[in-house]
């Protein structure tokens, strides 16, 4: 399996975008990504 790496400006959209929600397994769901990956 290959390592991901995501860009800054990805890093803080996803933050933001949980913040908005509320919930960052939504978020993560929609961009396929771990939600630990968020919460960290």
């Amino acid at each position: 399996m290959q390592r991901r790496r995501f860009t800054t400006e990805f890093k803080s959209k996803v933050v933001q975008e949980a913040q908005e929600m509320g919930s960052a397994v939504q978020v993560a769901k929609r961009y396929e990504i771990t939600a630990n990956l968020i919460y960290r």
